[in-house]
């Protein structure tokens, strides 16, 4: 027997086989698969039930229902993966990044330690949010800055070590700007105030 494995370990797509007539070869059997979408949908609704996501999301051809429906399943889903990964990311920063770095020295405080944000992929949600982020803009309720634009090129993954640059002139700008301003008040008080006495 232990030939016949050695033999067969060594057989190539050009190897030849040769049977005695009385050895009948037969295909393996294949399994039964009728009845599969009803089987594939079962298991679909299984890992769907434990996730959440709405079974709809993947077989919307057939289902019953209506596209607003299925956009607001998603959108359900997509704010409860949110809400996990919002608390997934605290418990990072607090159980993990924060006592690593306090144990090398490098932070006092859990304030010190930079925030963990996970990236936004979810497709809907973006629209969504691109959506509403134009509005405002179009109704002049939000203006540029380089925070703001920071903080969206971050959201939607995009490139920021220029904005950074531009970050931190606008806040020394800003700095200066106020700095200036109220020393120039407290001199404008102080005048006023030796007016009155005078």
């Amino acid at each position: 027997m232990e030939k016949v494995v050695n033999i067969l370990k060594r057989i190539t797509v050009d190897s030849i086989f040769g049977f005695k007539h009385n050895v009948k070869v037969e295909r393996f059997p294949a399994p039964d698969i009728k009845d599969r979408d009803s089987l594939i949908r079962y298991f679909a609704d299984v890992q769907c039930a434990g996730m959440g996501i709405p079974l709809a999301k993947y077989f919307s051809s057939g289902m019953s229902h209506r596209a607003r429906d299925l956009e607001l399943m998603s959108l359900d889903f997509e704010y409860r993966v949110i809400a996990l990964q919002d608390r997934l990311a605290e418990q990072m920063r607090e159980k993990l990044f924060y006592r690593m770095l306090k144990a090398r020295g490098k932070v006092t405080k859990l304030s010190e330690v930079p925030k963990v944000v996970f990236r936004r992929k979810t497709p809907m949600m973006q629209r969504q949010r691109s959506s509403d982020i134009a509005r405002l803009f179009r109704r002049d309720i939000l203006t540029w800055d380089p925070e703001l634009e920071k903080l969206l090129r971050e959201e939607f993954g995009l490139p920021t070590s220029f904005v950074d640059k531009k970050l931190a002139e606008w806040r020394e700008q800003w700095k200066s700007k106020h700095s200036e301003s109220s020393s120039s008040d407290m001199e404008e008080i102080i005048e006023a105030l030796e007016e009155l006495e005078g």
